[in-house]
């Protein structure tokens, strides 16, 4: 193979699709019913790998990031493979005729993590009445990319392998996309950028309505935050936080998103005010005291707390009767018809905080996006 002149990222890509359609015009015209395997197939693989990365010091063109940290595939059966991690100065290093290691994979992982700069950017957008989209808000944020995740559900410290997906992770997301809001009629876009000087390509592009997060939203809704919400009044002090799955176009990847409704700070402020009078607390107060002979009787005082409930509305007061009478199912069932034939009108549309955690997307698209992608950016300016 006649190398590279001059080494830098585009060159490699462009490169690396010349061989691909080499392999493929060869595939094409093969005849024969069984194919015979050339052990220099491999030859150039090795070669780029070597170039491009390990011996860069005798090429003054080669235009590469150089990292000190290597990262080799290597296959433990037909299906499964494991990452191993060596530094420049290493003893252990592979041997280039090792062919126990997937050389075009090491080529296509070092060339990920190491030479481009990723951008990931999340807006809040609106369609237009022609059906163009137009940006609300958005905030773009660099990444990097990694063959291994951590648990952002519960801020886990701990790295596991995720190879052949790559993550593209978020580690700050609540601060990050923390003005993030959704509301209805609107949508959340997520983008994901790859670059390197003058080149630039879209890994991935992706929405997901309000309707849809709030559908999942809801539905995730434990009965007993459903209950405690009734109770409430629809108004909670803490957070309820669903972490919601968006698929990339024709199911490439996937982003996830943290929704949780969003609360103004002055809504927060009300909900420290209950809107019972001091009469009225001092009557609640007394309909819990065992001491009281009047309401003894746990019949009289659950009563008597029914009477004082439609201070309330009604439907906190059948929350109550949920949480301290049972029922058998039939009224259960009524119950629930008449709680949805009486309930307050209170807003159903509400805003939903979204924040970005993480992209992730399979190593053979990621390369197929860097290599034929033609799409041009929509939220990254």
């Amino acid at each position: 193979m006649s190398f590279l002149n001059d080494i830098n990222c585009s060159t490699i890509l462009e490169a690396i699709k010349q061989e691909k359609e080499r392999i493929r015009q060869e595939l094409d015209n093969k005849t024969d019913e069984y194919i015979d395997v050339n052990p220099s197939e491999g030859a150039f693989w090795t070669d780029l790998f070597a170039n491009c990365f390990l011996c860069y010091e005798n090429n003054t063109k080669n235009n590469l990031s150089h990292d000190d940290m290597f990262f080799f595939v290597s296959r433990v059966n037909s299906e499964d493979s494991k990452i191993e991690v060596y530094r420049r100065d290493s003893k252990k290093l592979p041997c280039l005729t090792d062919f126990n290691y997937d050389w075009e994979e090491t080529v296509y992982l070092n060339l990920i993590l190491h030479e481009f700069e990723y951008t990931l950017t999340c807006a809040i957008c609106t369609q237009t009445r022609s059906k163009d989209l137009e940006i609300l808000k958005r905030h773009s944020k660099r990444v990097y990319a990694s063959p291994s995740q951590r648990d952002l559900k519960s801020k886990g410290e701990e790295e596991v392998i995720t190879y052949p997906n790559i993550f593209f992770t978020v580690d700050d997301f609540d601060d990050a996309f923390n003005e993030m809001i959704v509301k209805e009629g609107e949508m959340v876009c997520v983008e994901l950028i790859a670059g390197h000087e003058s080149f630039r390509k879209v890994l991935f592009l992706g929405s997901i309505k309000y309707e849809a997060l709030k559908k999942v939203y809801d539905a995730r809704a434990s009965t007993g935050a459903k209950i405690v919400q009734k109770m409430t009044l629809g108004k909670m002090n803490e957070k309820r936080v669903e972490f919601v799955k968006m698929k990339g176009p024709g199911g490439k990847g996937y982003a996830e998103m943290a929704v949780s409704r969003f609360i103004q700070k002055e809504d927060l402020a009300s909900q420290v005010t209950s809107p019972v009078d001091e009469k009225s607390n001092e009557q609640l107060n007394n309909l819990f005291n065992n001491n009281n002979p009047v309401t003894s009787d746990k019949n009289t005082r659950l009563n008597l707390l029914q009477n004082r409930l439609n201070l309330f509305g009604k439907t906190l007061g059948q929350a109550f009767s949920m949480l301290k009478i049972p029922m058998n199912r039939s009224e259960e069932t009524e119950s629930n018809e008449n709680d949805e034939e009486i309930s307050p009108n209170f807003p159903t549309s509400i805003s939903l905080n979204a924040y970005l955690t993480y992209v992730t997307l399979n190593l053979s698209i990621l390369m197929q996006s860097l290599i034929e992608t033609r799409q041009k950016a929509l939220l990254t300016f």
